[in-house]
């Protein structure tokens, strides 16, 4: 299944815990990973999925409104060596 990168508008990391605790009561899609950039105002959440329409319904569900939902690619350090698709 694929990862979508989602990008929403916040800077308080209140809020982004508690979007972070709604999240993880969703099966799917699943959210992997969040990062907040507080002093930009943007919070980065990574999501595994069937697509970007189901990415953007739960992200909008547990109270963020993305302004866009890409797919993504996780690099980790290694990875080079490693097969497209294989973490």
């Amino acid at each position: 299944m694929p990862d979508f990168l989602a990008q929403s508008y916040l800077a308080d990391r209140g809020k982004a815990l508690a979007v972070m605790g709604r999240a993880r009561q969703i099966r799917s899609p699943l959210l992997l990973r969040a990062i907040l950039v507080p002093g930009d105002e943007i919070f980065l959440t990574l999501w595994r999925a069937p697509d970007a329409d189901a990415v953007d319904t739960a992200a909008r569900e547990v109270g963020l409104d993305p302004d866009r939902v890409v797919p993504a690619e996780e690099l980790l350090p290694g990875s080079e060596r490693m097969e497209p698709g294989r973490v």
